[in-house]
Protein backbone atom coordinates (compact mmCIF):
# COMPACT_ATOMS: atom_id res chain seq x y z
CA UNK A 1 0.00 0.00 0.00
CA UNK A 2 1.34 3.53 -1.17
CA UNK A 3 0.48 6.42 0.10
CA UNK A 4 -2.14 7.19 -2.94
CA UNK A 5 -4.21 4.70 -1.46
CA UNK A 6 -4.98 6.00 2.17
CA UNK A 7 -8.15 7.49 1.70
CA UNK A 8 -9.63 6.66 5.02
CA UNK A 9 -7.95 7.07 8.68
CA UNK A 10 -9.54 6.73 12.07
CA UNK A 11 -8.51 8.55 15.20
CA UNK A 12 -8.75 6.67 18.86
CA UNK A 13 -9.25 9.50 21.53
CA UNK A 14 -9.51 12.31 18.89
CA UNK A 15 -10.75 14.74 21.42
CA UNK A 16 -7.98 14.06 24.08
CA UNK A 17 -4.78 16.79 23.56
CA UNK A 18 -2.67 15.22 21.33
CA UNK A 19 -6.12 13.49 19.48
CA UNK A 20 -6.84 17.31 18.44
CA UNK A 21 -3.68 18.14 17.30
CA UNK A 22 -3.37 14.83 15.03
CA UNK A 23 -6.90 16.01 13.86
CA UNK A 24 -6.21 19.63 12.76
CA UNK A 25 -2.96 18.18 11.12
CA UNK A 26 -5.02 16.14 9.06
CA UNK A 27 -7.40 18.32 8.05
CA UNK A 28 -4.67 20.87 7.00
CA UNK A 29 -3.16 18.27 5.03
CA UNK A 30 -6.62 17.73 3.04
CA UNK A 31 -6.86 21.45 2.52
CA UNK A 32 -3.17 22.26 1.92
CA UNK A 33 -2.32 19.10 -0.28
CA UNK A 34 -5.40 20.33 -3.29
CA UNK A 35 -3.93 20.02 -6.25
CA UNK A 36 -0.56 18.99 -5.26
CA UNK A 37 1.25 15.90 -6.39
CA UNK A 38 0.43 14.48 -3.17
CA UNK A 39 -3.47 15.02 -3.26
CA UNK A 40 -4.98 13.92 -0.07
CA UNK A 41 -8.51 15.98 -0.91
CA UNK A 42 -10.53 12.52 -0.72
CA UNK A 43 -9.13 11.80 2.85
CA UNK A 44 -11.80 10.88 5.02
CA UNK A 45 -11.14 11.18 8.53
CA UNK A 46 -13.22 10.06 11.53
CA UNK A 47 -12.48 9.79 15.48
CA UNK A 48 -13.92 8.08 18.17
CA UNK A 49 -14.45 10.40 21.15
CA UNK A 50 -15.87 10.59 24.48
CA UNK A 51 -19.67 11.85 24.77
CA UNK A 52 -19.07 14.66 26.94
CA UNK A 53 -16.27 15.94 24.63
CA UNK A 54 -18.35 15.50 21.22
CA UNK A 55 -19.65 19.61 21.35
CA UNK A 56 -16.41 20.79 22.19
CA UNK A 57 -14.36 18.85 19.69
CA UNK A 58 -16.97 20.26 17.12
CA UNK A 59 -16.71 23.59 18.33
CA UNK A 60 -12.81 23.67 16.94
CA UNK A 61 -11.69 25.57 14.39
CA UNK A 62 -11.65 22.42 12.21
CA UNK A 63 -14.13 20.76 14.05
CA UNK A 64 -16.76 20.95 10.79
CA UNK A 65 -14.20 18.97 8.52
CA UNK A 66 -14.06 16.15 10.81
CA UNK A 67 -16.30 13.57 8.85
CA UNK A 68 -17.69 11.71 11.40
CA UNK A 69 -17.47 11.41 15.12
CA UNK A 70 -18.42 8.17 17.20
CA UNK A 71 -18.86 8.23 20.72
CA UNK A 72 -18.48 4.35 21.11
CA UNK A 73 -16.43 3.37 24.26
CA UNK A 74 -13.36 1.72 22.27
CA UNK A 75 -12.18 0.83 25.60
CA UNK A 76 -15.12 -1.31 26.73
CA UNK A 77 -15.15 -3.35 23.12
CA UNK A 78 -14.33 -6.95 22.70
CA UNK A 79 -12.28 -8.05 19.93
CA UNK A 80 -14.96 -9.35 17.90
CA UNK A 81 -16.57 -5.44 18.03
CA UNK A 82 -13.32 -4.03 17.69
CA UNK A 83 -12.32 -5.69 14.54
CA UNK A 84 -16.11 -4.83 12.95
CA UNK A 85 -15.80 -1.19 14.00
CA UNK A 86 -12.52 -0.85 12.37
CA UNK A 87 -13.04 -2.46 8.98
CA UNK A 88 -12.75 -0.20 5.79
CA UNK A 89 -10.30 1.47 7.63
CA UNK A 90 -6.92 2.28 5.97
CA UNK A 91 -4.40 3.59 8.96
CA UNK A 92 -5.70 3.91 12.89
CA UNK A 93 -3.67 6.08 14.88
CA UNK A 94 -4.31 5.45 18.79
CA UNK A 95 -4.09 8.88 20.75
CA UNK A 96 -4.77 6.74 24.11
CA UNK A 97 -3.49 8.00 26.89
CA UNK A 98 -2.87 5.19 29.01
CA UNK A 99 -1.04 6.91 32.23
CA UNK A 100 -4.19 6.48 34.89
CA UNK A 101 -5.43 3.36 33.20
CA UNK A 102 -3.88 -0.23 34.39
CA UNK A 103 -5.04 -2.39 31.74
CA UNK A 104 -3.14 -0.45 28.89
CA UNK A 105 -1.49 -3.74 27.68
CA UNK A 106 -4.59 -5.68 27.13
CA UNK A 107 -6.29 -2.71 25.60
CA UNK A 108 -3.84 -2.45 23.24
CA UNK A 109 -3.25 -5.93 22.41
CA UNK A 110 -6.91 -6.14 21.26
CA UNK A 111 -6.69 -3.02 18.81
CA UNK A 112 -3.37 -4.62 17.42
CA UNK A 113 -5.10 -7.95 16.69
CA UNK A 114 -8.25 -6.24 15.33
CA UNK A 115 -5.85 -4.01 12.99
CA UNK A 116 -4.73 -7.54 12.11
CA UNK A 117 -8.30 -9.35 11.43
CA UNK A 118 -9.74 -6.21 9.18
CA UNK A 119 -7.48 -7.05 6.26
CA UNK A 120 -8.22 -3.58 5.20
CA UNK A 121 -5.84 -1.46 7.76
CA UNK A 122 -2.51 -1.48 6.33
CA UNK A 123 -1.02 1.10 8.72
CA UNK A 124 -1.19 1.54 12.69
CA UNK A 125 0.08 4.05 15.15
CA UNK A 126 0.87 3.53 18.36
CA UNK A 127 -0.07 5.41 21.57
CA UNK A 128 3.24 7.51 22.91
CA UNK A 129 5.80 6.95 25.14
CA UNK A 130 7.27 9.89 27.13
CA UNK A 131 10.63 8.23 26.62
CA UNK A 132 12.73 5.69 25.40
CA UNK A 133 11.76 2.69 26.97
CA UNK A 134 13.27 0.55 24.40
CA UNK A 135 16.82 1.21 26.53
CA UNK A 136 15.55 -0.68 29.80
CA UNK A 137 15.96 -4.21 30.83
CA UNK A 138 13.21 -6.76 31.35
CA UNK A 139 11.35 -6.28 34.60
CA UNK A 140 13.21 -3.13 35.42
CA UNK A 141 9.87 -0.63 35.26
CA UNK A 142 6.26 -2.22 34.59
CA UNK A 143 5.11 0.63 32.29
CA UNK A 144 8.64 0.29 29.86
CA UNK A 145 8.14 -4.10 29.96
CA UNK A 146 4.49 -3.21 28.34
CA UNK A 147 5.66 -0.89 25.77
CA UNK A 148 7.70 -3.37 24.75
CA UNK A 149 5.73 -6.16 24.31
CA UNK A 150 3.33 -3.72 22.34
CA UNK A 151 6.29 -2.73 19.95
CA UNK A 152 7.59 -6.68 20.09
CA UNK A 153 3.61 -7.68 18.36
CA UNK A 154 3.89 -5.13 16.18
CA UNK A 155 7.29 -6.18 14.87
CA UNK A 156 6.23 -9.92 14.59
CA UNK A 157 3.44 -8.74 12.77
CA UNK A 158 4.91 -6.01 10.46
CA UNK A 159 4.48 -7.42 6.72
CA UNK A 160 0.97 -7.44 7.34
CA UNK A 161 0.31 -4.18 9.49
CA UNK A 162 2.87 -2.09 9.25
CA UNK A 163 3.55 0.69 12.11
CA UNK A 164 5.19 4.12 12.53
CA UNK A 165 6.00 5.46 16.71
CA UNK A 166 6.68 8.50 17.25
CA UNK A 167 8.58 8.53 20.23
CA UNK A 168 8.12 11.80 21.59
CA UNK A 169 9.73 13.32 25.07
CA UNK A 170 8.10 14.29 28.16
CA UNK A 171 5.05 16.59 27.00
CA UNK A 172 5.50 19.74 28.60
CA UNK A 173 1.74 20.69 28.79
CA UNK A 174 1.22 17.83 31.09
CA UNK A 175 3.79 18.87 33.74
CA UNK A 176 0.50 20.97 34.58
CA UNK A 177 -2.09 18.67 34.42
CA UNK A 178 -3.77 18.85 38.81
CA UNK A 179 -4.94 14.94 38.10
CA UNK A 180 -1.41 13.35 38.26
CA UNK A 181 0.47 15.23 40.66
CA UNK A 182 3.48 15.03 39.36
CA UNK A 183 6.84 15.87 41.27
CA UNK A 184 8.32 17.87 38.58
CA UNK A 185 6.53 21.24 39.07
CA UNK A 186 5.05 22.41 42.57
CA UNK A 187 2.23 25.38 41.22
CA UNK A 188 1.37 26.57 44.52
CA UNK A 189 5.20 26.92 45.66
CA UNK A 190 6.89 27.46 42.10
CA UNK A 191 8.98 24.57 42.43
CA UNK A 192 10.45 22.49 39.92
CA UNK A 193 11.04 19.04 42.03
CA UNK A 194 13.26 16.09 40.97
CA UNK A 195 14.95 12.98 42.04
CA UNK A 196 18.48 11.90 41.61
CA UNK A 197 21.39 9.85 43.21
CA UNK A 198 23.93 12.20 43.11
CA UNK A 199 24.14 16.42 43.01
CA UNK A 200 23.64 16.34 39.77
CA UNK A 201 20.40 17.42 37.47
CA UNK A 202 18.62 15.20 35.55
CA UNK A 203 17.84 16.69 32.07
CA UNK A 204 14.51 15.86 30.57
CA UNK A 205 13.76 15.66 27.09
CA UNK A 206 10.54 17.30 26.62
CA UNK A 207 8.20 17.57 23.36
CA UNK A 208 4.98 19.33 22.48
CA UNK A 209 1.52 17.97 21.68
CA UNK A 210 1.05 20.20 17.79
CA UNK A 211 4.34 18.89 17.04
CA UNK A 212 3.87 15.08 17.63
CA UNK A 213 0.22 15.70 16.32
CA UNK A 214 1.72 17.02 12.89
CA UNK A 215 4.54 14.38 12.55
CA UNK A 216 1.28 12.08 13.63
CA UNK A 217 -0.31 13.37 10.48
CA UNK A 218 2.64 13.49 8.09
CA UNK A 219 3.84 9.90 8.42
CA UNK A 220 -0.17 8.75 7.64
CA UNK A 221 -0.45 11.03 5.03
CA UNK A 222 2.46 13.04 2.93
CA UNK A 223 5.26 10.94 4.50
CA UNK A 224 3.70 7.58 4.37
CA UNK A 225 6.17 5.93 2.38
CA UNK A 226 9.02 7.16 4.31
CA UNK A 227 7.64 6.00 7.49
CA UNK A 228 6.80 2.24 7.04
CA UNK A 229 8.30 0.20 10.06
CA UNK A 230 10.59 2.48 11.79
CA UNK A 231 10.43 4.08 15.26
CA UNK A 232 10.73 8.18 14.71
CA UNK A 233 12.70 9.91 18.01
CA UNK A 234 11.62 13.70 18.26
CA UNK A 235 12.34 16.26 20.63
CA UNK A 236 11.32 19.64 20.59
CA UNK A 237 13.49 20.96 23.54
CA UNK A 238 15.77 19.13 26.36
CA UNK A 239 16.24 21.38 29.95
CA UNK A 240 17.90 20.61 33.23
CA UNK A 241 15.87 21.48 36.11
CA UNK A 242 17.48 24.55 36.60
CA UNK A 243 16.88 25.21 33.14
CA UNK A 244 13.11 24.55 33.22
CA UNK A 245 12.62 26.70 36.75
CA UNK A 246 14.82 29.30 34.45
CA UNK A 247 11.93 29.39 31.54
CA UNK A 248 8.97 29.40 34.27
CA UNK A 249 10.61 32.54 36.03
CA UNK A 250 11.03 34.04 32.53
CA UNK A 251 7.96 33.41 30.94
CA UNK A 252 5.54 32.65 33.00
CA UNK A 253 5.02 35.77 35.49
CA UNK A 254 4.97 34.34 38.72
CA UNK A 255 8.51 35.49 39.60
CA UNK A 256 11.23 33.35 40.76
CA UNK A 257 10.70 29.45 40.58
CA UNK A 258 13.36 27.21 42.43
CA UNK A 259 14.96 23.81 42.03
CA UNK A 260 14.35 21.14 44.56
CA UNK A 261 15.64 17.71 45.29
CA UNK A 262 13.16 15.91 46.74
CA UNK A 263 15.02 12.82 47.37
CA UNK A 264 17.05 9.77 46.12
CA UNK A 265 16.30 7.27 43.41
CA UNK A 266 15.21 4.69 45.74
CA UNK A 267 13.27 6.68 47.46
CA UNK A 268 11.29 6.79 44.67
CA UNK A 269 11.56 3.39 43.88
CA UNK A 270 9.86 3.19 47.52
CA UNK A 271 7.30 5.13 46.47
CA UNK A 272 6.36 3.07 43.20
CA UNK A 273 6.54 -0.14 45.17
CA UNK A 274 3.94 0.87 47.52
CA UNK A 275 1.39 2.55 44.88
CA UNK A 276 1.99 -1.12 43.01
CA UNK A 277 1.24 -2.85 46.27
CA UNK A 278 -2.19 -0.86 46.88
CA UNK A 279 -2.57 -0.84 42.60
CA UNK A 280 -5.77 -2.82 41.42
CA UNK A 281 -6.58 -4.38 38.24
CA UNK A 282 -8.04 -1.81 35.71
CA UNK A 283 -8.81 0.79 38.45
CA UNK A 284 -8.44 4.45 37.46
CA UNK A 285 -5.67 6.36 39.44
CA UNK A 286 -2.91 8.21 38.90
CA UNK A 287 0.12 5.88 40.25
CA UNK A 288 1.28 5.07 37.06
CA UNK A 289 2.60 8.86 36.59
CA UNK A 290 5.26 7.66 39.05
CA UNK A 291 6.63 4.66 37.16
CA UNK A 292 7.52 6.92 34.16
CA UNK A 293 8.55 9.73 36.73
CA UNK A 294 11.46 7.06 38.12
CA UNK A 295 11.89 6.31 34.65
CA UNK A 296 12.51 9.49 33.39
CA UNK A 297 14.45 11.08 36.82
CA UNK A 298 17.30 7.41 35.99
CA UNK A 299 18.24 9.24 33.16
CA UNK A 300 18.25 5.75 30.87
CA UNK A 301 15.05 6.64 28.53
CA UNK A 302 16.50 9.99 27.52
CA UNK A 303 16.29 9.88 23.84
CA UNK A 304 18.62 10.06 21.18
CA UNK A 305 18.18 11.74 17.66
CA UNK A 306 18.92 8.85 15.08
CA UNK A 307 19.38 8.95 11.45
CA UNK A 308 15.64 7.99 11.52
CA UNK A 309 14.51 10.57 13.13
CA UNK A 310 17.04 13.56 11.40
CA UNK A 311 15.74 12.14 8.20
CA UNK A 312 12.32 11.82 8.76
CA UNK A 313 12.51 15.95 9.76
CA UNK A 314 14.43 17.09 6.93
CA UNK A 315 11.92 15.24 4.44
CA UNK A 316 9.04 16.83 6.70
CA UNK A 317 10.26 20.44 6.19
CA UNK A 318 11.03 19.85 2.42
CA UNK A 319 7.38 18.35 1.78
CA UNK A 320 5.68 21.10 3.85
CA UNK A 321 7.77 23.82 1.88
CA UNK A 322 6.45 22.37 -1.35
CA UNK A 323 3.35 21.74 -0.64
CA UNK A 324 2.97 25.30 1.01
CA UNK A 325 4.18 27.13 -1.32
CA UNK A 326 2.34 25.67 -3.97
CA UNK A 327 -0.87 26.23 -1.82
CA UNK A 328 -0.01 29.79 -0.92
CA UNK A 329 0.60 30.19 -5.18
CA UNK A 330 -2.86 28.87 -5.44
CA UNK A 331 -4.13 30.69 -2.93
CA UNK A 332 -3.19 34.50 -2.45
CA UNK A 333 -3.12 36.28 1.01
CA UNK A 334 -3.05 33.22 3.35
CA UNK A 335 -0.59 32.65 6.16
CA UNK A 336 1.76 29.34 6.78
CA UNK A 337 -0.93 26.38 7.99
CA UNK A 338 -0.55 25.02 11.62
CA UNK A 339 1.69 22.30 9.88
CA UNK A 340 5.99 22.31 10.54
CA UNK A 341 6.44 25.29 8.66
CA UNK A 342 4.91 26.98 11.16
CA UNK A 343 6.53 28.38 14.24
CA UNK A 344 5.45 26.03 17.21
CA UNK A 345 7.74 26.18 20.11
CA UNK A 346 8.64 26.89 23.72
CA UNK A 347 8.03 30.51 24.38
CA UNK A 348 10.90 33.04 24.09
CA UNK A 349 11.57 35.60 27.04
CA UNK A 350 10.44 39.14 25.88
CA UNK A 351 13.11 41.36 25.88
CA UNK A 352 11.72 44.83 24.89
CA UNK A 353 8.78 46.75 26.32
CA UNK A 354 6.54 45.97 23.42
CA UNK A 355 7.35 42.30 23.06
CA UNK A 356 6.68 42.10 26.77
CA UNK A 357 3.00 43.62 26.38
CA UNK A 358 2.46 41.34 23.45
CA UNK A 359 3.36 38.49 25.85
CA UNK A 360 1.53 40.01 28.58
CA UNK A 361 -1.85 40.46 26.62
CA UNK A 362 -1.58 36.94 24.92
CA UNK A 363 -1.18 34.96 28.46
CA UNK A 364 1.91 33.32 26.31
CA UNK A 365 2.15 29.89 25.43
CA UNK A 366 3.12 28.59 29.12
CA UNK A 367 -0.26 30.40 30.40
CA UNK A 368 -1.95 28.34 27.38
CA UNK A 369 -0.17 25.24 28.54
CA UNK A 370 -1.47 26.07 32.35
CA UNK A 371 -5.08 27.36 31.18
CA UNK A 372 -5.78 23.93 29.09
CA UNK A 373 -5.45 21.28 32.04
CA UNK A 374 -7.65 23.78 34.16
CA UNK A 375 -11.41 24.09 34.00
CA UNK A 376 -14.66 21.73 35.18
CA UNK A 377 -12.19 18.50 35.91
CA UNK A 378 -13.50 17.36 39.70
CA UNK A 379 -10.17 16.46 40.21
CA UNK A 380 -8.63 19.74 39.92
CA UNK A 381 -8.19 21.03 43.39
CA UNK A 382 -6.04 24.02 42.37
CA UNK A 383 -7.51 26.91 40.00
CA UNK A 384 -5.35 28.77 37.78
CA UNK A 385 -6.84 31.99 38.84
CA UNK A 386 -5.91 31.69 42.08
CA UNK A 387 -2.51 30.98 41.56
CA UNK A 388 -1.77 33.82 39.29
CA UNK A 389 -2.91 36.40 41.69
CA UNK A 390 -1.26 34.80 44.66
CA UNK A 391 1.81 35.37 42.83
CA UNK A 392 0.79 38.88 41.47
CA UNK A 393 0.20 37.88 37.61
CA UNK A 394 -2.11 39.37 36.03
CA UNK A 395 -3.42 36.73 33.68
CA UNK A 396 -7.07 35.60 33.26
CA UNK A 397 -7.27 32.33 31.88
CA UNK A 398 -10.13 31.98 29.14
CA UNK A 399 -13.07 29.57 30.36
CA UNK A 400 -12.01 26.22 29.72
CA UNK A 401 -15.30 24.22 30.33
CA UNK A 402 -13.29 20.51 29.09
CA UNK A 403 -10.08 20.69 30.21
CA UNK A 404 -9.53 17.95 27.94
CA UNK A 405 -7.56 14.52 28.82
Amino acid sequence: MSSSSVKKICILNGSGRLGRHIIQSLTTVREHSVGSESDFSNLRIETYCKEDRVDSLKNESYGSKIDKIMIDRVDKMDLKTMTQKFSGYDILINATDFEKNTNEEEFETNVIEACLKTNSIQRYIPADFTLDYRKFSEGENEKMDIRKRILSLLEKNKEKLSYTSILNGVFMERLFDPFYKWKILNLEERKVEFYSNDKSEPILDFSLYPQVGQLCALSTTLLYDQSENITIPFVSESLSMSELAKMLSQDLGHGQWKVEKLGTLNDLKDAVKKKQEKRQEKELDNSYAYDYLLAIFSQKGRIDIDKNGKDFIKAAQKMIGSIEKSYRERNENVGKSVLFGASVGLSKVATTEASKKKLEESGGILHQMVSDQFGSKDTSKLDLEQICSRFGCAYTPKANPEATK
